[in-house]
């Protein structure tokens, strides 16, 4: 966070300002415009206290604080000269962070396919990648190559199209499986956030999760059961193709999962 932004925090929680409401809506337009005019489209942030990290400028309010318990995880999990997959980057919370842990002789790969998050992405890449590897390709990841339609709402919410009523623009975009894009290679760790996509991510990745070696030891996903019935898959076919390459998913407090009925963060480990 920026000096000036420190400062407008530390006002506006001061006890005698706090309930002015009239005056904040007065003065935050001509604040918002004085930052801009002095950091420009981008802002920084440390994301739970350990990374710097940049967002859009749209996304001044965000503090820092994200998907703390699975963030950390995965950061801890992450070794020097690994490869990494983030399949659905948005704008790098993940990302950069594990590039700054792989180090010169590691790799990250960011997935984003939409449109605005990806530019971002783009955008800020000069920033972090002195010596380092990093690969943004701007496709979905699912079960194969080919075409999907996806709702872009340039926000972390954006998903491969299903609803007869999307949020945002729905348009065609590249995919690609990750048994296709890391056929040659290993890979160390992924990270799935897709919005209820996940098992069809995983199904396009059976290959290399049974690999004998350079399979991935470790995969931090974000479930949305909610989701899964309109991609016509469930809690049981995502956790069978885990459990066939000899995967076992846990929650982030380390229990066993059997069963996925709620929205949140799980853990697959190689055994």
């Amino acid at each position: 966070m920026f000096f000036l932004e420190k400062c407008a925090r530390m006002l506006r929680h001061m006890p005698a300002l706090r309930r002015m409401k009239f005056f904040w809506d007065f003065i935050t337009p001509a604040y918002e415009c004085v930052l801009k005019l002095l950091y420009g489209n981008t802002l920084r942030r440390r994301i739970n206290n350990t990374d710097s990290v940049y967002i859009p400028f749209h996304l001044r309010r965000f503090t820092g604080t994200y998907e703390i318990d699975i963030w950390k995880k995965a950061m801890d999990e992450v070794r020097l000269g690994d490869t990494v997959a983030d399949v659905g980057a948005f704008f790098g919370f993940y990302t950069f962070p594990f590039l700054k842990r792989v180090g010169p002789y590691g790799r990250v790969v960011a997935f984003e396919p939409d449109p605005g998050n990806l530019a971002f992405l783009k955008s800020i890449t000069k920033r972090y990648t002195m010596g380092l590897r990093l690969e943004i390709v701007g496709f979905a990841v699912g079960q194969s190559r080919g075409k999907l339609k996806f709702d872009a709402q340039g926000i972390s919410t954006s998903s491969v199209a299903i609803e007869s009523n999307p949020k945002g623009q729905v348009m065609e975009v590249a995919c690609v499986s990750l048994d296709e894009f890391f056929a040659d290679e290993k890979l160390d760790i992924i990270k799935i956030d897709v919005e209820g996509y996940e098992e069809k991510v995983l199904a396009g990745a059976r290959n290399i999760l049974k690999r004998k070696s350079g399979y991935p030891r470790a995969i931090f996903i974000e479930v949305h059961p909610y989701a899964w019935n309109v991609y016509g898959t469930s809690d049981t076919a995502l956790l069978d193709i885990l459990a066939d390459a000899g995967y076992k998913v846990k929650n982030v407090n380390g229990d066993t999962m059997f069963a996925l009925k709620e929205y949140g963060a799980i853990m697959a480990l190689r055994e």
